[in-house]
């Protein structure tokens, strides 16, 4: 009964609007709570506002929390393999590489798995510039020597 409750609540609940979820994250960020800001944006479940987060705060991997960052990565690795590639991503994944300590194996799998699959299948590939596919090649070679 109380879960069910609980669901309806949630239901008639209103949601709030693309542009008040981003004014809540730039609220987070000009307080300085990067955290917040991505595990909102995270919660929120739209690509979009959370791409355009990765866009307007950089790579910021050093400042993440373990647990926001791990969900993060998984989200990352969602993303590349759901073709939405970019150079943000990149950027992103290279990052992670930087603070490999702060992100299990689990997720570096994860982005093992994504990259290798970018770089692999040959119609994602024709997608790519050279440079990007070269990039792709050496962050994904950094990555395995991280997990074997």
């Amino acid at each position: 009964m109380k879960e069910q409750l609980i669901e309806e609540n949630k239901a008639t609940r209103p949601q709030l609007s693309k542009e008040n979820v981003w004014n809540k994250i730039v609220s987070y960020i000009k307080r300085g709570n990067i955290n917040e800001a991505y595990e909102f944006a995270l919660s929120k479940k739209d690509n979009d506002t959370l791409m355009t987060l990765m866009m307007r705060t950089g790579a910021v991997v050093k400042k993440l929390e373990v647990g926001v960052l791990e969900n993060l990565v998984r989200k990352i690795a969602e993303l590349i393999y759901s073709g939405e590639f970019s150079d943000v991503l990149l950027k992103w994944v290279r990052a992670v590489i930087d603070v490999k300590e702060k992100v299990s194996i689990k997720g570096k799998v994860a982005l093992v798995n994504a990259m290798n699959d970018l770089c692999e299948d040959d119609e994602r590939r024709e997608q790519l510039t050279e440079i990007q596919l070269n990039e792709a090649n050496t962050i994904l070679n950094m990555l395995k020597m991280e997990i074997d």
